[in-house]
């Protein structure tokens, strides 16, 4: 270790660790992981691509222009680097199918991957296994970051997406680059004096919900080439007296960045959702389709539907009366009434038409989320994760599940075959089937990939859109 280096702080040492690890430090579980994680990213982000909110903002940078580096995923241009980040970024969480991950509440692939993406291709000739390596380092900070601050960072009203994804865009990126441990440190400072976003979002469905993810993808890769070039960033930015675990949280925990590198990887943490909704509906949607499928219940035979769930969902999907598609997703009435309506929660149940659906609207008044955190704890239910369900009919019959956490999450993880599902039903939207099969080959091989332009070329053709 340089003289520089010695007796520092965590940004130091979590700039350090990043800069000097390699490939061969990746076990191969991690490795097929880190796929899968690339894989589903690609499919909600083509699938993204479509959504009005990703059009608009897709238009205005556009107009911007520049040189045609980075690609730009569902369109058949490309754009600087940054560019690319801030749109790929905003994509890929629109559709709220993108990954998720428990400590830091965060869809971090939203932001990981398209930063390592972008500078892979404003670099050229960047193979996989460098590719592999900057996202798995990327998770790892953000998600080291976000242990140190959260819960309480996520309580104060900050939206994780952005004010983590931030630091992840920044590590892969860096990491892409080949910066130093003090480069690192700079980037990592740069990205922090960027880290921004709020939840509010989650009550009125604003389309500024993407931007938390574009931004944080665009400030991380912007911090990168910065350091790269020598400008510096406070290297004490996350331990420091003003610095960001401080600023951003009433309770940190400073070892949290540090301790135990390389022992375990957090991208093994992330996981698949299989409803375009909050994570935190998810375990409770699994639950009321079982009871309707297994009791074959009809919507008119239902007296109530209570939701019990954890304090922290509260603030995030208990919207009773969402007034557009976004907010739709966020809101635990909406998405429990289109099961019970529909019997599926897909991107067809949050048109237009069905937001003032009167059937719809009649069910969601018969849902309460209620907040349980002593007794789902008591039962051994996962914090966040878990939910208990209680349907009583008009004939005063009880029907009642639980579920420690949704499927697709860690504890009932997808299997390949259920996430080649996923990824096929939502990139055919956008490409030919052909195309679409051929990302997936690539996907499940990348660490023999020469290039990385060899993927992203197949984003990127006119001739590969349906």
């Amino acid at each position: 270790m340089s003289a520089d280096l010695q007796n520092q702080g965590e940004t130091i040492a979590l700039a350090e660790f990043i800069s000097q690890f390699k490939y061969k430090d990746i076990p191969s579980e991690v490795v097929e992981h880190t796929k899968r994680v690339v894989l589903d990213f690609m499919g909600v982000s083509l699938s993204g691509s479509r959504m009005e909110n990703s059009r608009i903002i897709t238009d205005m940078v556009k107009e911007w222009g520049g040189v045609p580096e980075s690609t730009v995923i569902g369109f058949p241009f490309k754009l600087p680097a940054p560019s690319a980040g801030l749109l790929n970024g905003a994509i890929g969480h629109a559709i709220q199918m993108d990954d998720t991950e428990w400590i830091t509440v965060a869809h971090l692939g939203t932001e990981v991957i398209p930063a390592a993406l972008a500078v892979a291709e404003k670099c050229g000739e960047v193979n996989g296994k460098t590719l592999i390596t900057a996202i798995v380092l990327g998770f790892e900070g953000a998600i080291r970051i976000g242990a140190a601050i959260n819960p309480s960072h996520h309580l104060r009203g900050f939206s994780p997406n952005g004010t983590l994804g931030v630091f992840g865009a920044a590590i892969a990126a860096g990491s892409i680059l080949n910066l130093d441990p003090l480069q690192m440190a700079d980037a990592i400072g740069s990205a922090a004096m960027q880290s921004s976003g709020l939840e509010e979002f989650c009550y009125d469905g604003s389309m500024s919900a993407i931007l938390n993810t574009g931004h944080a993808t665009q400030a991380g890769i912007i911090s990168a080439l910065l350091a790269e070039r020598g400008f510096t960033g406070s290297r004490t930015i996350l331990e420091g007296k003003s610095g960001f675990c401080r600023a951003y949280s009433d309770d940190f925990d400073f070892s949290k960045i540090t301790e135990g590198f390389g022992e375990n990887f957090a991208i093994m943490d992330v996981w698949f959702k299989r409803y375009p909704t909050c994570a935190y509906c998810n375990s409770a949607l699994d639950i009321v389709l079982d009871l309707k499928n297994s009791n074959n219940l009809s919507p008119d035979e239902i007296n109530s539907i209570k939701v019990k769930t954890f304090s922290m969902v509260e603030n995030t999907v208990n919207n009773p009366d969402p007034d557009n598609g976004t907010a739709a997703m966020l809101s635990m009435p909406y998405t429990v009434a289109m099961a019970i309506h529909q019997g599926k929660v897909t991107q067809e149940e949050f048109k237009d038409d069905w937001l003032s659906n009167p059937q719809v609207r009649n069910i969601m008044r018969k849902v309460d989320v209620l907040i349980a955190d002593e007794e789902l704890t008591q039962m051994g239910l996962e914090f966040d994760r878990g939910a208990v369900v209680q349907i009583i009919t008009n004939d005063g019959v009880l029907l009642e599940g639980s579920a420690k956490a949704a499927k697709g999450d860690p504890v009932y993880p997808l299997t390949d075959e259920e996430l080649k599902t996923k990824y096929h039903i939502l990139a055919s939207q956008v490409l030919r089937e052909e195309v679409v099969d051929e990302i997936a080959a690539i996907v499940w091989e990348v660490e023999h990939l020469n290039h990385v332009d060899e993927l992203t070329t197949l984003l990127c053709i006119k001739s590969n859109y349906v």
